[in-house]
């Protein structure tokens, strides 16, 4: 039990450090395609719409104004320098799901102040993006399950994919530590994991909610940014 306690701590600073990270890259180096720490570890699998609004192809496919464009990046610096002060309160301890709550409640709220920046129109596109970016991790997203009506029971196979995927990472965590392996082959382990997972979701939905679902990504988005290296593997 303490292990277990251990990791999701570590889990959680690692998580914060990305998101203070990429916060603090601002003009658009974003993180790709779900390549947060343990695969959506705030709930929707990838960046947030706040981080994914600091990307400069984003900001131009939006039709970002100088002035919005200001206000978001203050915004974003506001989140930074809360979020490093809350990695300081992490690292002395306290309860890693209430922690995780917290990390999850404070990206919520930072998503609804620089959405208030866009106008109707840019929210909605900047959600369609998000999704197609996000692809099939998209689907951990609470309001996307809404929206395309989720059962329980999908949700409930969704929540043993992610309690699957916490073991798997767990375990090869403590195979690092026990000196059972090296960096680059649990670089490998974890893409192969978040690969299938990806894949996994997908499965989960009927094919009326497919076809919504692929419509909710709304015409292509060309990426221009190039991901950012890091964060526990891709996906």
């Amino acid at each position: 039990m303490f292990r277990k306690l251990t990791f999701t701590l570590g889990v959680a600073v690692a998580a914060l450090a990305l998101i203070s990270g990429s916060y603090a890259q601002g003009g658009g180096r974003g993180q790709g395609q779900g390549r947060q720490f343990g695969g959506g570890m705030m709930g929707g699998g990838g960046q947030s719409l706040s981080q994914l609004l600091g990307r400069r192809d984003v900001q131009d496919e939006l039709k970002v104004t100088a002035e919005q464009k200001t206000k978001i990046e203050q915004a974003n610096q506001k989140a930074r320098e809360e979020m490093q002060g809350r990695m300081e309160e992490m690292r002395g301890g306290g309860d890693p799901q209430a922690m995780r709550d917290a990390m999850q409640k404070f990206q919520k709220d930072q998503d609804a102040k620089v959405l208030a920046i866009l106008d109707k129109e840019q929210q909605a596109r900047l959600k369609e993006i998000s999704i197609q970016l996000r692809g099939n991790r998209a689907l951990l997203d609470a309001d996307v399950q809404k929206e395309l009506g989720l059962s329980p029971e999908q949700k409930q196979k969704i929540k043993r994919l992610q309690e699957q995927q916490q073991e798997q990472m767990q375990n090869m965590m403590e195979e690092m530590r026990g000196g059972g392996g090296d960096r680059e082959g649990m670089r490998e382990k974890m893409q192969q994991m978040q690969t299938k997972m990806t894949e996994d979701l997908g499965k989960i939905l009927t094919p009326d909610q497919a076809e919504k679902f692929k419509q909710m990504g709304g015409k292509p988005f060309k990426a221009t940014e190039q991901p950012r290296r890091g964060g526990g593997g891709g996906g």
